[in-house]
């Protein structure tokens, strides 16, 4: 059974999780981010890629057989950033700039 959409196929098959992949994607997480909601840093998940991937690899499979997802995934640390906080954001940003702009 295939669905299709304008960007997307999607298949009744599972997909193939590879742990080639999986250790790339790791390797190449922006490690200056900050850690997400399970306080791990990318840098730690990019530096332990090879040891990672494989485990992670049988999560993904567990989840997609049976199509349940772990409940700590459910969880996110979500803060909404309203239009007025936004532009002051903007104002502060754009003051900093030009703050070093011209210390230099």
């Amino acid at each position: 059974m295939k669905l299709e959409s304008t960007n997307c196929i999607y298949t009744s098959e599972l997909p193939e999780f590879r742990i080639d992949d999986i250790k790339n994607r790791l390797q190449h997480l922006n490690v200056f981010k900050s850690p997400g909601p399970d306080g791990i840093h990318p840098k730690i998940l990019a530096e332990t890629a090879n040891e990672l991937a494989y485990p992670l690899k049988l999560i993904f499979e567990c989840s997609f057989n049976t199509k349940q997802l772990p409940l700590e995934w459910k969880y996110a640390n979500i803060t909404p950033l309203y239009k007025k906080v936004l532009g002051q954001m903007y104002l502060i940003i754009d003051q900093l700039v030009l703050l070093v702009l011209f210390a230099n």
